[in-house]
């Protein structure tokens, strides 16, 4: 009987050290998933941070060429000011100026020389061409029509002698006196006719010619 109580002893006291044992590792196994999850979480809420950048040696450093310092800022000057009273270039482009045009269409007039060629040389195909007519101011625009406009008076009128004074230059063109003894032929009555033909140039071509009467 006594043995039979000191195993039964042994036994309880075996199981009561085994069930102490089994809670104490329940409890270490169910404590581990808590610190696991509140390092993960301490983890997550910290940002990782940048690996600072390496810095090139040898001749990878020799090739980089070497970082220019920041320019300064030119200091501001302070703005000019402007004198509306004072005069301002003017200029009437390339190629010949006003006086040379002039010159040469004078010498050409002087000489006889047809409209057809003194246009061709001296004047732009653009021409614009002004008349202060009975009605009102007039202008023909092109070559053409100022050869139509040209060809429409002479059919009217017949010159017996003209005479060509100038050219009186400017910044930007030059102006022509004419004074003519002209006809009329419908009538057969002669007058003494003068005029000032103004002239625009702009880049070595007439671009522009208005004709002013004379009383």
């Amino acid at each position: 009987m006594a043995t039979r109580v000191a195993k039964k002893k042994t036994r309880s006291a075996a199981k009561s050290a085994s069930s102490r044992a089994g809670a104490k590792r329940t409890t270490a196994v169910k404590a581990r998933p808590k610190t696991a999850k509140k390092t993960a979480r301490k983890t997550a809420r910290k940002p990782a941070g940048k690996a600072a950048p390496r810095k090139a040696t040898g001749a990878k450093a020799a090739a980089r060429p070497a970082r220019k310092p920041a320019a300064k800022h030119a200091a501001k000057r302070p703005a000019r000011k402007v004198d509306p009273t004072a005069p301002r270039p003017i200029s009437s482009g390339k190629g010949p100026t006003p006086a040379e045009v002039g010159a040469g269409v004078v010498e050409m007039l002087k000489a006889g020389k047809p409209e057809s060629e003194i246009w061709a040389k001296w004047f732009s195909p653009k021409l614009v061409s002004i008349e202060n007519m009975p009605t009102g101011g007039m202008a023909w625009h092109g070559i053409k029509a100022v050869r139509a406009k040209g060809e429409a008076w002479m059919q009217e009128h017949a010159v017996h002698g003209v005479e060509v004074e100038g050219p009186y230059a400017g910044a930007t063109g030059f102006a022509v006196r004419y004074t003519m003894n002209i006809e009329h032929k419908p009538t057969g009555n002669t007058q003494s006719m003068t005029e000032v033909g103004v002239y625009t140039v702009k880049n070595g071509k007439v671009v522009l010619e208005e004709f002013m009467y004379g009383s």
